[in-house]
Parts: C-alpha cells; structure tokens; sequence
C-alpha cells in the first residue's frame, strides 16, 4: 500500500514538474512574440521614417531645381 501511495506521489509530482514547465515555455514562447512584435513594429517605424525622409529630400531637390529653372529664365529675360 505504501508503495503505491509513493508511486502516485512520484507520479504527481512528475506531473506537476511537467505542467509547471509546460506554462514557463508557454510564458516564454509568449515574450518572445511580443518581442519580436515589438521589434516589427519599430522595423516599420524606422521604414516609414526613412521613406518620410527620402521624400522631404525629393521635394527639396524638386524646390532648388525649380528655383535654378527660375532664375535662368529670368537671366534670359534681362
């Protein structure tokens, strides 16, 4: 009978260990989504920033060029 009551310890035991494990490689894997989440999120930022970025410079470029066009014309003008 004791042996018994030892076994479904030891096996109780085992089982609990287990679920116990189990939940802190669910939690885990958990943060590590979150993680890599966050990281997409702020990849995307970054992505959008650039892009925002690039076209400030395009619109920019267009001005100077638009304003060179100018003035020439205005050279040939007087």
């Amino acid at each position: 009978m004791e042996e018994a009551t030892m076994k479904k310890e030891v096996k109780g035991g085992r089982e609990e260990e287990e679920r116990v494990n189990y939940e802190g490689r669910e939690e885990r894997e958990e943060e590590e989504e979150e993680e890599e989440e966050e990281e997409e999120e702020e990849e995307e930022e970054e992505e959008e920033e650039e892009e925002e970025e690039e076209e400030e410079e395009r619109k920019r470029r267009k001005k100077m060029i638009r304003e060179e066009i100018n003035k020439k014309r205005r050279k040939e003008i007087k």
